[in-house]
């Protein structure tokens, strides 16, 4: 993992449509919209220095900083190309705002670099001596173009193992009543970019828009077979064989419209115990 600060001493907030911009809300633009047309490589925004990993680390001993995370090992990119491709990315204009993280007197600084195995162990140890559990989240911002929110939400579907292998969604509300016109392209774009073999769709059958169903199960790619049931409420997406799976924090519809949404991963153990407790669905037959 490769940690930064973002500072802000020389900030210069760019008003945007006449409204102070919030700084979380940059943060999402650079990373989402910039950085990530240069680099795949994942990027966590949550962390702060007095967490575990950076105990013995001088430079922020005695820091209360929000640190953003770069996670070099998912990546081929080698250390010294990724420090590159961040100051590259510090003088790309942000569409949405019409500025450059240097326009606006921001810039990330590199602190320190940490293998994943001793950032991970650091915080196994502070878990288990805190009876703790672990999560991570993904954050979406909340204007994103069709485009963004395919690359988004297909990079998550990407980090768990989704390519070359059969895609399980739980969503009450995946074939919504009501949505975007561009609903159907952000739900085939999805699946495409994530390179799942087949699809298994699980919905309430009473949420469900019958014809956006068939005209979605018409033009997706794969093999793809859909289940009801009246049990489910969360939106979990996951991928069976290799017991990993992500918690949706809003409808697929509503990714990108207005708010931040959040992708949480979930544990192994959840993920086994969503499968154990999915076996009283029926086949759906779209009429």
């Amino acid at each position: 993992m490769i940690y930064f600060h973002l500072n802000t001493t020389n900030f210069i907030d760019p008003m945007v449509n006449g409204e102070e911009s919030n700084l979380g809300d940059i943060e999402c633009l650079f990373f989402n919209t910039v950085f990530s047309n240069l680099s795949r490589v994942k990027v966590f925004l949550n962390n702060w220095s007095e967490d575990p990993p950076f105990v013995n680390n001088d430079i922020l001993r005695g820091k209360k900083w929000r640190l953003c995370s770069l996670d070099d090992e998912s990546v081929e990119t080698s250390f010294e190309e990724i420090l590159e491709l961040m100051k590259t990315a510090h003088l790309m204009k942000i569409i949405a705002i019409g500025k450059s993280l240097k326009d606006m007197g921001i810039h990330y600084e590199y602190i320190t670099r940490i293998p994943n195995k001793e950032v991970n162990l650091a915080w196994e140890n502070y878990m288990v001596g805190n009876d703790y559990q672990y999560i991570e989240e993904a954050i979406g911002n909340k204007n994103m173009t069709l485009s963004e929110k395919i690359s988004f939400f297909s990079q998550e579907l990407l980090n768990i193992g989704s390519k070359g292998n059969k895609l399980t969604i739980f969503d009450p509300y995946l074939f919504p009543k009501k949505c975007d016109k561009d609903y159907i392209d952000l739900f085939l774009g999805i699946i495409r970019e994530a390179g799942v073999s087949s699809l298994k769709l699980i919905v309430d059958r009473r949420k469900c828009d019958i014809n956006l169903c068939k005209n979605i199960i018409e033009k997706v790619s794969v093999q793809c077979a859909v289940y009801c049931s009246e049990t489910i409420h969360d939106r979990w997406w996951i991928i069976e064989n290799v017991k990993k799976g992500i918690l949706c924090g809003t409808s697929l519809n509503g990714i990108g419209k207005g708010k931040l949404s959040t992708i949480t991963q979930l544990s192994e153990d959840d993920v086994e115990k969503i499968i154990n407790n999915s076996s009283n669905i029926v086949e759906y037959k779209a009429k």
